[in-house]
């Protein structure tokens, strides 16, 4: 019995393997039809939340993230000038966003 739910299970985690990897083929392929600037927007919205996490995790005194100044404002920017921008915001929530753009 025990090897017969052994092997559903190892079906079941290959399956989700396989899943996961035909979603990130699917969004490469995806990235082909997509301009520069908003790729390079992606890359840089990407790349500013794994700064913030990255200094949380170096510091390990803070439970939450503590956002910048600079990234405060790089995001009111991205939010005004690029339209997929609360897509990209993993972080926060898009209404914090939009509460920054208006104290800005």
């Amino acid at each position: 019995m025990n090897t017969v739910l052994n092997l559903f299970w190892n079906l079941r985690n290959g399956l989700g393997c396989v899943g996961e990897l035909l979603g990130y083929l699917l969004r490469f392929a995806g990235v082909f039809f997509h301009t520069r600037a908003s790729l390079a927007a992606s890359l840089l919205a990407a790349e500013s939340q794994l700064s913030i996490c990255k200094r949380r995790i170096d510091q390990k005194s803070q439970l939450k993230p503590r956002f910048t100044a600079g990234f405060r404002l790089l995001w009111v920017v991205l939010s005004k000038f690029w339209a997929p921008w609360q897509a990209a915001a993993q972080l926060m929530q898009p209404a914090t966003v939009k509460a920054w753009h208006t104290r800005a």
